[in-house]
């Protein structure tokens, strides 16, 4: 999934560990406070806090908010569970892009990139260097691992030139 930073003008990647983990805050933020409801529902009923309200006023919260805090506890279990079946193909995204860059450190050379991609005596801007360079990494990324989200593939390609053209 891509999401685009207002503050810092890019585009960046949630990759699904990170999808995991808020998957799990909001479950357990969800869990938290539809409890803590339940329970203060379940005081207000047997008497403990005492609030002024009419029978039907009584009843009308009860029912109204019980019926919001039982959702709450659903949503937040459904997110907990989503949050165990993220977990799982995070840890395979994880693996699978450490296998992608163990193979770009050893496999992508700047001087593999830049072959035949402009002659030494053309005058390109280096912002067109750039989307060159990015274009041809992608490239041989989606040549040697098939069927990779876009979004993947632009966050690493975008990692291995910041290592390869940037860190001079």
């Amino acid at each position: 999934v891509c999401a685009y930073d207002m503050a810092t003008g890019k585009n960046d990647v949630l990759l699904k560990a990170e999808k995991a983990e808020d998957a799990k805050n909001s479950g357990v933020s969800l869990l938290i406070v539809g409890f803590a409801g339940i329970v203060f529902l379940v005081l207000y009923a047997i008497g403990i806090i005492p609030l002024n309200l009419s029978p039907f006023g009584r009843m009308i919260l009860l029912v109204v908010m019980g019926i919001l805090f039982l959702s709450l506890v659903v949503f937040g279990f459904s997110a907990i569970k989503s949050w165990k079946k993220i977990s799982v193909s995070a840890k395979e995204e994880n693996n699978l892009t450490e296998e992608i860059q163990k193979w770009c450190s050893k496999e992508l050379t700047k001087e593999k990139i830049e072959d035949g991609l402009y002659s030494a005596s053309s005058d390109i801007r280096e912002e067109e260097k750039y989307f060159m360079r990015i274009g041809r990494i992608k490239y041989f990324i989606n040549h040697k691992f098939m069927n990779l989200d876009n979004a993947f593939v632009d966050e690493i390609a975008e990692n291995v030139y910041q290592e390869l053209f940037e860190s001079e």
